[in-house]
């Protein structure tokens, strides 16, 4: 179960949740509390996803019930090893020279990755993954989340964040907030939120940020910029999918409240169909007034 933690500057548009207890506004609440992506095999033994969540086996009632959720139990733990065997990529190696580290120990490595700094609707989100010793479940899909599609991204991101070994933290910054510092600073600003949940200076030997503009805010810790870095190292990688998923959910839930934009499928990035919902009904509350088209809209009143 989720479990509420912390709210972090609510005025200020920053959301703030790590491991299993998470924060979040009632919008986002559903998104990111979905239960763990599962499956079943069709009769050419093909990957599919739908089968019903293990966990609602413990809710059942009647000993039929029981044993047909058993069933899919045992279904769903078949299929998941048969995927994580022969349809995901190869984990990137640690950055930490192959080996998972422990935290409090020599050459603890965070990765810190984002997602949506480049879309016109909705939050960008920042990712502070550390990978401890013992992780289990990793040593397939942990590569950049753009290589991955979307329901795999959601399984491995379901093996990253519910594993004991996983240490992580997500900082989501909002779309006013985004306008009112500019889309960099408010990148910098989740980034240094989800780091300084995951470990303090002290703890931590590197920190290795995608990209090659590190967050003044983490002066304090030994931080390297790595592009591309989630195509190199499985920590930045493990950031890039706990990021982008996460962003994903909150997008599909605006695109509940705002259908008309189909939030769902683009995720507020500028597509043709993005733009043709902007010039038939305006644009949004969750679009970016600083971001063009939305701006020179606004500015001129034309497309």
């Amino acid at each position: 179960m989720w479990r509420l933690r912390k709210l972090t500057g609510a005025g200020s548009g920053i959301l703030l949740f790590s491991g299993a207890s998470v924060c979040f506004p009632d919008v986002f609440r559903r998104s990111l509390a979905k239960p763990c992506l599962q499956l079943r095999v069709n009769t050419q033994g093909s990957c599919l996803a739908g089968a019903l969540r293990a966990r609602n086996c413990v809710a059942a009632r009647s000993a039929a019930t029981a044993s047909r959720c058993a069933e899919t139990e045992r279904r769903v733990s078949g299929t998941s090893r048969l995927l994580s065997s022969s349809a995901l990529p190869r984990s990137l190696p640690s950055a930490g020279g192959g080996s998972l580290r422990t935290l409090g120990s020599s050459g603890v490595v965070i990765g810190v990755d984002e997602a949506g700094r480049g879309t016109w609707a909705g939050p960008v989100v920042a990712a502070a993954v550390l990978l401890k010793e013992g992780a289990r479940g990793l040593p397939e899909g942990v590569v950049d989340s753009k290589r991955l599609t979307e329901r795999r991204r959601e399984m491995v991101f379901e093996q990253l964040t519910t594993s004991e070994h996983v240490q992580w933290s997500v900082a989501t910054i909002s779309r006013s907030r985004i306008d009112e510092i500019n889309i960099l600073q408010a990148t910098f600003e989740a980034m240094a939120k989800a780091v300084t949940e995951v470990g303090s200076p002290a703890d931590v030997e590197r920190v290795l940020i995608d990209g090659n503009r590190l967050p003044p805010q983490l002066d304090a810790y030994r931080c390297e910029t790595v592009v591309k870095g989630d195509n190199i190292h499985m920590e930045i990688a493990a950031a890039s999918i706990v990021a982008k998923v996460t962003r994903d959910r909150i997008m599909k839930d605006l695109d509940a409240l705002y259908p008309e934009y189909s939030f769902g499928k683009h995720k507020g990035y500028g597509t043709k169909a993005h733009a043709t919902a902007l010039q038939l009904h305006g644009p949004s509350p969750e679009h970016r007034r600083s971001f063009n088209p939305i701006r020179r809209f606004l500015q001129t009143g034309e497309w």
